[in-house]
């Protein structure tokens, strides 16, 4: 079962928690501890097949099939929708208040976090 969000959460600007990526999600979805959480369909693989996705579903990158919780190197965000070569996301991380970003499909980023075909949907 996914996660979504609901309302106007783009607007919100104040760090949601300790200011780390799952403390939004969590927050603004209702998803239960990040520990629990498990991988569901890859956004590539539902890009490719024209697949939907809900505004305000919760997404992450993981590694086999769980949400590893590192220090750095993975992150959680919000789907906001689709772009030309990516997807836009509403994030936060630790000294970054929330924000919209667009993460690209392909991009060079040396961080995998800020790839595109690195993420699924959270379930």
């Amino acid at each position: 079962m996914p996660y979504v969000a609901s309302g106007d959460f783009t607007s919100q600007t104040a760090v949601f928690g300790n200011g780390q990526c799952v403390a939004l999600v969590r927050a603004l979805t209702g998803a239960p501890a990040s520990s629990v959480w498990r991988e569901g369909a890859s956004i590539a693989d539902l890009l490719e097949c024209n697949g939907r996705i809900p505004i305000g579903t919760a997404i992450a990158t993981f590694f086999d099939g769980r949400y590893p919780n590192w220090n750095h190197g993975n992150h959680a965000a919000i789907f906001l929708g689709w772009t030309a070569n990516g997807m836009e996301v509403f994030h936060q991380w630790r000294g970054k208040a929330p924000h919209k970003r667009i993460l690209y499909f392909g991009s060079r980023q040396p961080q995998t976090f800020l790839r595109a075909e690195h993420y699924s949907i959270v379930k």
